[in-house]
């Protein structure tokens, strides 16, 4: 995917005040089907609260099978509930960090590496990322510099790269 600024920038501002939390109970606003199109259905969910509506909710993951169980229609073993949490947590607070601005390219690229890390299991990565950013954007250049700052562990889910169609567009730095 590419997270270039000329694709970014035509993002909506990020929406003031939006909460979403998690219950575990059969009454929240929204619950989450055990199967992929469910988990996509809560991503967009998310995204459209915070880029179009505004509107906070709750959901659940009571439906979803258990870690470790055993999925029949592409086999493998369930992850279980907790990295959906902690994907929709991450997301949350990646946006609620831009409330009222417009997310930066290196925020699109943290939303689309959080969702690598929500899809590994057993350790066993079942995504592959390739984020494409502009050569003069200091902060995707520094994105996995892991010598220079302490950084977040999904950005390792995923391979970054420049477009550049000039090497003298390439940040001097660098």
């Amino acid at each position: 995917m590419s997270v270039e600024h000329k694709f970014v920038s035509k993002l909506p501002k990020v929406k003031k005040g939006v909460i979403i939390i998690h219950q575990a109970t059969k009454d929240a606003d929204f619950i989450v089907s055990d199967s992929r199109e469910g988990w996509v259905r809560l991503t967009k969910k998310v995204l459209k609260s915070f880029f179009e509506t505004g509107e906070s909710f709750s959901y659940s993951t009571v439906c979803l099978r258990s870690k470790d169980e055993a999925i029949k229609g592409f086999g493998g073993t369930s992850s279980g509930p907790l990295p959906m949490i902690e994907f929709v947590n991450n997301v949350c607070g990646i946006l609620r960090n831009r409330e009222g601005k417009h997310i930066r390219p290196l925020d699109a690229a943290d939303v689309m590496t959080s969702t690598g890390q929500m899809v590994v299991a057993g350790n066993v990565r079942r995504s592959a990322i390739i984020i494409i950013g502009d050569c003069w954007d200091k902060e995707f250049l520094k994105a996995k510099r892991w010598d220079l700052q302490t950084l977040p562990t999904h950005r390792a889910r995923a391979n970054y790269s420049i477009v550049c169609d000039d090497i003298e567009d390439l940040h001097k730095s660098y």
